[in-house]
Formats: structure tokens, C-alpha cells, sequence
């Protein structure tokens, strides 16, 4: 069993060096993603609340009793 043991730890750092080769290879970097200076909120609350009402995720249903609400 312990041989078992060292072969998997043995693969696990094969493993780690290759991704840590992978993840700091300059030319396969991604492009830093567009980020506004400020957000747009506009419409928001708008789309939200028609999703929230279709899924009835905030419904309150006054025919429970009060202890089950």
C-alpha cells in the first residue's frame, strides 16, 4: 500500500509543476478584461424584480401559519 501511496504523490507534483509551467508562461496570458470606470445600475431593479416574481423567490404565502413563515 505504501508504494501505491508514493506513486499517486509522485504524479501529484508531476502534476502541480506542470500546471504551475502552464500558469506563468508569459505568452499564453489572457488580455485584462474592460472594466468601467463607473457601472451602469440603470433597469436593474426592473429585471430583477420580474425574474424574483416568475420564480416566486420572495412570494409570501399568508395561508401557512404564522410559526411556519
Amino acid at each position: 500500500m505504501g508504494s501505491i501511496y508514493r506513486s499517486g504523490k509522485s504524479r501529484g507534483r508531476l502534476a502541480a509543476a506542470q500546471y504551475s509551467e502552464r500558469m506563468t508562461d508569459s505568452s499564453q496570458q489572457p488580455l485584462a478584461a474592460a472594466v468601467p470606470d463607473k457601472p451602469a445600475l440603470d433597469g436593474l431593479e426592473a429585471v430583477w424584480s420580474a425574474r424574483w416574481e416568475a420564480d416566486r423567490l420572495y412570494a409570501f404565502d399568508r395561508s401557512r401559519p404564522r410559526a411556519e413563515v
